[in-house]
């Protein structure tokens, strides 16, 4: 795991250390600008996407 970067006084970062063996996905839900009923859908998909990506051994 790599060490969090030496920053100037008074920077702050929201940088986290992952291992280079490992994936990180961030998914970001708009939802101001996505209609109700998209917004409804996609979160049912990601939903579904998680619970398989569990199933097989990966991180939701």
């Amino acid at each position: 795991m790599s060490a969090v970067p030496k920053l100037p006084a008074g920077t702050f970062t929201d940088y986290s250390p992952v291992p280079p063996d490992d994936t990180l996905n961030i998914l970001l839900l708009d939802a101001l600008n996505t209609p109700t009923k998209d917004q409804s859908y996609v979160r049912n998909r990601l939903q579904e996407y998680v619970n398989h990506a569990n199933a097989v051994g990966r991180r939701g």
